[in-house]
């Protein structure tokens, strides 16, 4: 027999003797494809009729009010401080929060000093937070058209039964009163509380460094004298404030909000300088801006619900210790660095909702620290949206959307992968929809804010 032939006669009985069983059945065939991430983002998202805050039907919204819930404290978060479209949106939000869901404290990224004054000089029948505002809010706020009409909202609501309380949150940031009276009025609360700092050593060196400090002048060098004076004292300073209970009535004469001004001077400071100082390498400005919110919703403000006006990269959960701060000077960085959501979120738990806003196209404004009246913006463009991002979804329509965290784990897996514009627009991959901000808008085009320091001139007090 051939060698050729043997094997296959092999094969041939070896599968008669088996009975001649059937080839195996064909696999089964693959089950009908699931959900798309186009189809998760439409069913959790709704959409807006206008961003417009004159807008007088809200049951666009509404989606939005039921994700928000019983919640007491929103964080309304801008990717940029430059967009007007922006705060038109949030402008709208704000009537809806306070005229449908109850919210009657607005915290603004804003000195908290200087909004104290605005608030006392209101009690006292002088003029509009609007009229106010220039020189003391943030001048994106105060000095822009679209910023003003979020003021203006607020000035209309004293007139009704349940007025929207404006508070500043951050520490003194160059604001007109943080410059001309912070320091004087506190060294006056000091002397009449009969406190030994002021008459001590290193008084006049603190002094300096304060006043620089609020004032956020970092072109003139502290002298190494000065600067310990600083360091040595403030701690002294705010042992001494911290140590005693809020008093009722006028702030300026509680020595706990004397406690929260003097944590602040002190955060001004390492914003200032820890990029340079190895004996502040931590920025304390989003830490302590946390805190004073807390102090007032756990105190003055016990049992009210609040809304949160501030920039993403201080608003969005889960920001923390940014490295050290060699590498940005005037940025929020350090080892122990945290930002104000990811504070509020650990002290409130779920009481805190945060919602994002970010856009499919257009131009904004770049943000100019140096001056808030400075040469016109050069502005910067949006890059279009790539196909596996929640914009490209969301812009499907071409109007403006919410769009909540799906409840559901299948639909929260499918856009898990999506990317997003965050804070400055910068993309995140893969995005932090869910646990940097629960929910989103998204604005088909961005418009630059444009300041009008002309239109908005900073009104002197005595």
């Amino acid at each position: 027999m051939s060698r050729r032939l043997a094997p296959l006669l092999v094969a041939l009985c070896t599968a008669c003797g088996s009975g001649g069983s059937s080839p195996p059945p064909p696999p089964p065939p693959p089950p009908p494809p699931g959900p798309t991430p186009a189809a998760t983002v439409v069913a959790n998202s709704t959409t807006l009729t206008s961003i417009d805050p004159a807008t007088s039907e809200d049951s666009d919204l509404a989606a939005f009010g039921t994700a928000v819930g019983d919640r007491r404290i929103v964080l309304l978060t801008e990717a940029t401080h430059g967009d007007g479209a922006t705060f038109q949106l949030k402008t709208r939000l704000v009537k809806y929060l306070h005229e449908t869901k109850g919210f009657d404290v607005l915290f603004i990224e804003s000195g908290m000093y200087d909004v104290t004054r605005i608030q006392q000089r209101l009690a006292d029948g002088g003029d509009s937070i609007s009229v106010q505002a220039p020189g003391r809010i943030f001048y994106m706020y105060s000095r822009t058209d679209l910023g003003q009409q979020m003021l203006k909202y607020v000035d209309q609501t004293r007139a009704t039964a349940t007025p929207l309380e404006p508070w500043g949150d951050d520490v003194p940031m160059n604001g007109v009163d943080s410059v001309q009276s912070l320091l004087p009025n506190l060294q006056a609360f000091l002397v009449a509380h009969h406190s030994t700092l002021p008459q001590g050593a290193g008084w006049a060196g603190w002094l300096r460094v304060a006043q620089q400090s609020v004032a956020l002048v970092k072109t003139t060098p502290i002298s190494s004298v000065d600067s310990a004076s600083f360091l040595s004292l403030s701690p002294a300073l705010i042992a001494e404030l911290c140590s005693q209970a809020d008093t009722p009535g006028d702030l300026l004469q509680s020595p706990a909000y004397w406690c929260r001004i003097a944590k602040g001077v002190q955060a001004d400071y390492t914003h200032l300088w820890s990029a340079t100082d190895v004996r502040t390498p931590t920025d304390l400005r989003d830490i302590t801006a946390a805190g004073n919110i807390e102090w007032a919703l756990d105190g003055r403000l016990a049992g009210r619900k609040a809304i949160v006006w501030l920039h993403a990269i201080h608003g969005d959960n889960g920001f923390a210790g940014l490295g050290p701060c060699a590498w940005a000077a005037s940025q929020e960085c350090g080892p122990g660095w945290t930002n104000v959501g990811t504070d509020l979120r650990r002290a409130y738990g779920d009481q805190v909702y945060i919602a994002n806003i970010t856009a499919g196209g257009g131009t904004y404004d770049t943000y100019n620290t140096a001056s808030s009246c400075g040469a016109a913006s050069p502005g910067f463009v949006l890059a279009t949206p790539g196909s596996n991002s929640l914009e490209y979804y969301l812009g499907a329509g071409g109007q403006p959307r919410f769009m909540a965290w799906p409840a559901d784990a299948a639909g929260r897996q499918r856009i898990a992968s999506l990317t997003a514009l965050e804070e400055e627009f910068n993309m995140a991959t893969p995005s932090h929809f869910g646990s940097a901000y629960q929910g989103l808008f998204y604005l088909p085009r961005l418009a630059p804010i444009g300041t009008n320091c002309a239109a908005f001139p900073v009104v002197a007090y005595p």
